[in-house]
């Protein structure tokens, strides 16, 4: 699990540094990438917290503590969502750096026929 969080955190450091170093000139860039920016840090966060509640769960199952069959579902949970979410979280990078140029691509009136 660890080698998916580490590419889902790597991923959001470079997003949220490209977003925090836009100037004032580029707020429609920083506009466009800020709804797949919080999409991509949401799936890592959660990423994070089931991978600690999946290494608690393991810490218990070795102690023989607690519900084995509980503990198993929640380290498998958290398997899940590292192998199966994250990956498409990490290629959020680029909707988050590639700017507003297509957003902006058509005018006004494009959207009335």
């Amino acid at each position: 699990m660890a080698p998916y969080l580490e590419d889902g955190l790597d991923a959001l450091q470079n997003a949220a540094i490209w977003l925090s170093g836009n100037d004032a000139d580029k707020m429609r860039d920083t506009a466009a990438g800020a709804a797949p920016f919080l999409r991509m840090f949401g799936a890592v966060v959660g990423g994070w917290l089931l991978m600690k509640q999946a290494m608690a769960a393991q810490e218990r199952l070795d102690a023989g503590e607690g519900d084995p069959a509980f503990l198993k579902a929640k380290i498998t949970t958290a398997r899940f969502f590292a192998e199966q979410l994250l990956p498409p979280a990490t290629a959020l990078l680029g909707p988050v750096t590639r700017g507003s140029a297509l957003l902006y691509a058509l005018d006004e009136e494009d959207f009335a026929a």
